[in-house]
């Protein structure tokens, strides 16, 4: 309830959902530790059984790729799924080198560790050190891509996103109570420095007429998660996918937002385990039972990159995307999607009857029609009669 106040879509988005009883909080604790302890590299790299089929097949071999903020969490699994899949992988960050390491020794959180978790997978890799708040550093970025790729770049992932410390540590505050400059914080980088990213981009995809385009966007698009700045820039990044893709029409070129479910990145397990943090209680590791990993998420990318690349001007929801072409994560698993009857009925029901839901109760999404039709109690599609 700290994380998702509501999603105004008709029904609670519960993460704390616990099947099974004490045997399915065990099973979610095992995860949870296991998610804590290992490396995120050593993790991605161990890949497997069940992949995409496009990814097994190198399917995007000889594509050249950027993913914007690489060094952690979402866009480190997207890069890596990206390499996995063949593609030559930019990645750009802050960090080049950092002194934060896993049980295992091994360096995390920084391009050097995002490099070598992609080669570990039999990936190409180039990083690029970029603070994304600087304009003529993500320029330079764009002109070095060209010039060494000869104007060739097919896949772009806008990803790059600081704001995750800032906005974790104030979720329980007010908009009025939090820091004046909290709306920039959030959405410099996160919505303005994708505009340009997505600029700089199109001027090297439309000669060359290909090219797709992800912005990282989420079901905040929808209804209130975590605060203001946050469901303000999630909604203007959906929009502005939508309108890009618009004047894109006739170029070969797509864009489309994507909306990833619950994500447990790095920076989410630290908050989840930490009981000083405001995101902590004590149930912390069963909210992870439907959570999505990066490189589930990095997966779906891949193979949606793969398939029909001209499918944008939307959102695409990377667990029914992964669902329907059968894409599973590092686990064997599959998350549900915040549409699934399954998961809404589990949020709703006594914890005795969650098996049940559980074992009988088909995978069946909300229809969009019935969504869209709750949420028009926001702002957004209450426009009265004048």
């Amino acid at each position: 309830e700290r994380i998702v106040e509501s999603m105004s879509v008709g029904f609670v988005c519960v993460f704390s959902v616990d099947f099974g009883g004490d045997r399915g909080r065990s099973n979610v604790q095992n995860r949870f530790d296991k998610k804590r302890s290992g490396s995120m590299g050593s993790v991605m790299s161990r890949g497997s059984s069940r992949v995409d089929g496009n990814s097994s097949k190198k399917s995007l071999e000889g594509k050249v790729a950027l993913v914007t903020g690489s060094t952690r969490g979402i866009g480190r699994g997207i890069a890596v799924a990206l390499g996995e899949a063949g593609a030559l992988v930019y990645i750009t960050g802050r960090t080049r080198r950092s002194d934060v390491v896993n049980r295992n020794g091994e360096q995390e959180r920084s391009l050097e560790a995002t490099k070598e978790a992609i080669e570990a997978v039999g990936g190409s890799c180039i990083f690029v050190q970029v603070d994304h708040s600087d304009t003529e550093a993500v320029k330079s970025l764009f002109d070095r891509i060209n010039k060494e790729q000869n104007g060739k770049l097919d896949i772009l992932v806008n990803n790059a996103y600081p704001a995750v410390q800032i906005i974790t540590d104030t979720v329980n505050q007010k908009f009025y109570e939090k820091p004046l400059t909290i709306f920039n914080d959030i959405n410099q980088v996160g919505l303005s420095q994708q505009y340009l990213c997505c600029v700089l981009a199109c001027k090297m995809m439309i000669p060359r007429k290909s090219g797709m385009i992800f912005n990282m966007s989420s079901w905040a698009g929808l209804g209130r998660i975590f605060d203001v700045a946050y469901g303000a820039g999630k909604v203007a990044t959906d929009r502005m996918s939508s309108d890009m893709h618009a004047d894109l029409k006739g170029t070969g070129v797509s864009v489309c937002s994507v909306w990833p479910g619950l994500v447990a990145t790095e920076a989410f397990m630290e908050f989840a385990a930490d009981p000083s943090h405001p995101m902590y209680d004590e149930t912390s590791p069963t909210k992870l039972r439907n959570s999505e990993t990066p490189l589930f998420v990095g997966r779906g990318i891949a193979s949606m990159c793969a398939g029909d690349t001209t499918q944008g001007g939307c959102v695409r929801v990377i667990a029914e995307h992964n669902r329907r072409h059968g894409i599973y994560d590092e686990f064997d698993e599959q998350p549900l999607s915040f549409r699934s009857l399954k998961l809404v009925l589990s949020s709703a029901v006594p914890v005795k009857f969650r098996r049940f839901v559980r074992r009988f109760i088909p995978d069946i999404k909300v229809p969009w029609i019935i969504v869209l039709a709750v949420a028009r109690a926001s702002p957004v599609f209450s426009l009265k009669k004048n």
